[in-house]
């Protein structure tokens, strides 16, 4: 029956439990849950999120541009020789 539960002291409840499970089975249920319950909430989490979704998402485009440009010029500069590379040294004494 129930994991964990005593048969005897949830006897009474079994035929509730078997009422319900073949009440969810029915197509018509399900589809008055899916329409009525399910795809409102879904909707309205979606309405909510969709605003942190789309800045989330503009963040990661901007550290992403941000970190292909440091590479390019990093590797620019050290194509250019030792003497430019050393320039990225702030500490270097020179």
């Amino acid at each position: 029956m129930l994991a964990g539960m005593d048969d005897k002291k949830y006897a009474w409840l079994k035929p509730y439990i078997e009422r319900l499970v073949i009440m969810l089975k029915s197509n018509d249920i399900q589809q008055w849950l899916q329409v009525f319950l399910i795809d409102p909430v879904l909707q309205y989490i979606m309405n909510r999120f969709f605003a942190y979704f789309i800045i989330a998402l503009v963040t990661f485009g901007a550290i992403l541009l941000f970190v292909i440009l440091t590479f390019i010029v990093l590797v620019l500069r050290t194509k250019q020789g030792p003497s430019s590379a050393t320039s990225l040294c702030v500490n270097c004494g020179k």
